[in-house]
């Protein structure tokens, strides 16, 4: 071999260094999210509850003014609307809409235990600090000492996820098997709960204009497990169509809804639930996680985008 094609072959190896050293520094690094976020298991973190979104998640702000959606570790409270849960999900119940009635049940009781206190949230080594959702995986204990996931699952208004790991499972599956065998909240399904919604309260039609057409403010069943069975009728005499945009609908005690658009063409009605839900062409809901409407007394009014009562209705002792 000559000096010449010594010199190359020197030359070609250089390269090939080269290419080995950096090209393997492009290869991405495994990424190491052990140390990717502050919260640990074990350590106790201070915060207050700003906002309790449903019954097993709130948004908290810590005490270095961070904020975090919150998800409670090992239960898990059924959705507020009958199209957000599972039939089967919770023991041996199908109906939805009675999940619904005790998913709104849990949210009020949160807010009631929850919303504006000081609590401390924890982490579980077993389950990790997040969920898929980016939410803060924590057992949340209010100031008194209680365990607001142990509040939930004796109250039955919650069941233990079993399909995680954590560290309190054994002792959150007991408090539910002894919410089971007292056939507590949720667990005292029967199968025959939902019952048919009363006849709607009538309205005398108007020949002209949009107007209530009718009114349920006593819900079938428990009220607070039937939010939904609240619901005022919206109906249009016409002439043509109105688009409800702006419109409101209050009660007497200040409770408000006001219209997204929405045409209302003559001759034909809109049901407003008090409840969650899917609006469409037919239903409309006010968003409401408690009922609403007082069985006993109660007004409501209809007011156009510039605040002019346009209907009314009134019922009970204050009629």
């Amino acid at each position: 071999m000559n000096r010449k094609n010594i010199k190359i072959i020197s030359i070609l190896f250089c390269i090939l260094a080269l290419m080995i050293v950096y090209g393997g520094c492009t290869v991405p690094a495994a990424r190491d999210d052990s140390h990717s976020d502050r919260f640990r298991a074990g350590i106790s973190y201070p915060a207050t509850v700003e906002r309790v979104i449903d019954g097993d998640t709130f948004e908290a702000r810590f005490t270095d003014g961070t904020t975090e959606k919150v998800r409670l570790l090992g239960v898990d409270t059924p959705e507020k609307t009958a199209e957000g849960n599972i039939p089967g999900e919770y023991g041996s119940i199908t109906d939805t809409a009675y999940l619904a009635g005790m998913g709104n049940m849990a949210t009020v009781f949160s807010r009631a235990h929850l919303e504006g206190k000081e609590v401390v949230l924890e982490c579980d080594a077993a389950a990790g600090t997040r969920d898929r959702y980016g939410r803060l995986l924590a057992y949340a204990t209010l100031p008194d000492g209680s365990d607001t996931g142990a509040l939930l699952l004796g109250e039955g208004l919650a069941r233990v996820y079993t399909a995680g790991t954590f560290y309190r499972r054994d002792s959150y599956l007991v408090i539910q098997e002894s919410a089971i065998s007292e056939k507590t909240g949720i667990w005292s399904y029967s199968g025959s709960v939902t019952v048919p919604l009363p006849t709607p309260v009538p309205i005398d039609t108007p020949t002209a204009g949009v107007f209530i057409a009718s009114v349920i403010y006593d819900a079938g069943g428990d009220d607070r497990m039937n939010v939904n069975g609240e619901y005022i009728v919206i109906g249009n005499a016409g002439p043509g169509s109105t688009n409800l945009s702006g419109w409101s609908l209050c009660e007497s005690g200040g409770f408000c809804h006001t219209f997204a658009p929405f045409t209302l063409s003559q001759g034909s009605s809109v049901t407003l639930h008090a409840g969650n839900g899917s609006s469409n062409d037919t239903d409309l809901y006010w968003g409401r996680s408690s009922p609403v409407l007082n069985n006993d007394h109660d007004t409501v009014v209809l007011r156009d985008p510039v605040g002019k009562d346009i209907s009314s209705f009134s019922w009970g002792r204050d009629t």
